[in-house]
């Protein structure tokens, strides 16, 4: 699409837009919208952020996004349609920092999240230093976007969300000024401020953070009520209060405690079962998946463990084949997580998608761990 027809398609979108994040979502927009060129880069706490800024921008911004925004048929027409850019998580950064310079070169205006992912616990800290470099080479204005309270409104492991306002603080800075601006944590903000974010069932989706009680550390031992979590073991009660607080501690704090439980829990245990999960595996580069497939995964010292529930053979494109039923650590690549649900990685020439309702943060940390203990290993080799 022309940035002609673009621009009368996200101007047609504007008119529905900006009235309806206004008021549905109590957004405000504080500070410049340039009609010239510029590179928009804000933090990220949610699918809709980049609807959520675009509708308040003067001229079309392509967002970078990643390529399983795609899969998705009707997200994949609507991020085109946008004038989205694709961007293929397991190509080299080459190939993509070649795809943004030449749509600069182009005249037109880039938007990004350069952490990438939305945050889990509202805590936004500094990107690598590639994409500051990167921001830095562009030589273009930069216009950054610090959105506050659009963690606190639907906090990424929420089932449901709040209701309370959204500020979009614009600003035109310099590359290092503009990474600052969108580095914070939304907790210190709230501190300050302690607007108020009341909802139903504040604590449902809290399992996905809280797979330990942090009284007793039991594993999985929590129960959803309400505003409130359970352990079934000791009886603990942890309630989610209208500031986004539970029992005075900020999410931030919990889930760095959640992460020394976890990182003991793998070293002592053989098997650790994480239950059913949906897999889909994909040729690198592809968008359609050629397997899909329920099984339950276990964690184990060195890999991850599937085991199909219709005995180890699949449906597949190409008809009943074989399936790989064990991932060892060492050999996994780029694994990410996306949404609430969604964890996927590279390993060998495929991707393969985990989807599982309450426990992908805790299936991407133990990765994490697992893969950082195999390169210690491999050093003192």
């Amino acid at each position: 699409m022309n940035e002609f027809l673009l621009s009368l398609w996200w101007n047609f979108f504007k008119l529905i837009g900006v009235p309806f994040f206004t008021l549905r979502f109590r957004t405000r927009y504080e500070g410049p919208s340039p009609k010239t060129q510029f590179i928009v880069v804000a933090n990220h706490t949610r699918d809709i952020d980049p609807a959520l800024i675009s509708w308040f921008l003067k001229r079309p911004a392509h967002w970078l996004s990643a390529q399983e925004a795609f899969i998705n048929p009707f997200r994949r027409a609507l991020l085109t349609s946008l004038g989205a850019f694709q961007i293929i998580r397991y190509e080299t950064d080459l190939l993509v920092v070649k795809r943004i310079i030449e749509a600069v070169k182009a005249g037109k205006c880039i938007a990004m999240f350069p952490y990438g992912n939305a945050s889990w616990d509202g805590v936004f800290e500094a990107p690598g230093q590639g994409t500051l470099d990167l921001v830095r080479f562009l030589k273009i204005p930069v216009l950054a976007i610090r959105a506050e309270g659009a963690y606190l409104s639907f906090p990424r492991w929420a089932r449901r969300r709040r209701k309370g306002p959204i500020f979009l603080k614009a600003a035109l800075l310099d590359p290092d000024e503009a990474i600052r601006h969108i580095t914070f944590s939304e907790w210190d903000w709230q501190r300050e401020r302690m607007e108020r974010y009341p909802g139903k069932d504040k604590a449902a989706g809290l399992e996905r953070i809280l797979w330990f009680c942090p009284f007793c550390g039991g594993f999985r031992s929590i129960a959803i009520e309400g505003d409130s979590a359970k352990c079934r073991a000791c009886r603990s009660v942890y309630t989610v209060d209208d500031y986004g607080f539970v029992e005075g501690n900020t999410i931030a704090e919990l889930l760095t405690q959640q992460l020394a439980f976890l990182s003991d829990y793998l070293r002592i245990q053989e098997k650790v079962s994480l239950g059913r999960v949906d897999l889909f595996i994909r040729n690198k580069g592809a968008l359609r998946y050629h397997s899909r497939y329920r099984a339950t995964l276990s964690l184990f010292p060195d890999s991850i463990s599937i085991e199909p529930e219709n005995g180890g053979r699949v449906r597949t494109q190409e008809g009943a084949a074989a399936l790989n039923t064990c991932f060892y650590y060492e050999n996994i690549k780029h694994q990410v997580g996306f949404q609430k649900t969604m964890l996927e990685f590279g390993y060998d020439e495929e991707v393969v998608r985990i989807r599982t309702d309450d426990s992908s943060l805790l299936l991407l940390k133990a990765i994490e761990q697992k893969k950082r203990e195999a390169t210690h290993v491999l050093d003192y080799d």
